[in-house]
């Protein structure tokens, strides 16, 4: 991951696609909006949209701060809908940022 995605410059991101994340702390998702204009962030408590999540492109999972019932929750959506999942492999929210960014390029080319 490269440190030139994110700078003052350009972020806020925008993503290309339609993107989620779940799991995560509220301090988390607070310092992760900062990078990106269109993603969103949903706490556990949540995820009585099921017609609404389903239309995500990605689900990404942030799985340090996540319960099994929840998690369950959502891979059983994804299952469904045929929605790839992601996981995030650091825990800083910056890292977690370039972690997505990286992602996207990658779905472009």
């Amino acid at each position: 991951m490269e440190n030139r995605y994110i700078t003052k410059k350009n972020s806020p991101y925008e993503a290309k696609r339609k993107l989620v994340v779940f799991g995560g702390h509220p301090t988390w998702h607070k310092s992760m909006k900062k990078y990106f204009k269109n993603v969103d962030f949903i706490l556990e408590d949540a995820i009585t949209y099921i017609d609404k999540i389903c239309k995500y492109d990605v689900f990404w999972i942030k799985n340090g701060a996540i319960s099994h019932s929840f998690y369950n929750q959502i891979m059983e959506i994804a299952r469904k809908y045929k929605i790839p999942c992601k996981y995030f492999v650091l825990d800083g929210a910056k890292s977690c940022a370039k972690q997505i960014i990286d992602y996207e390029k990658e779905c472009i080319n």
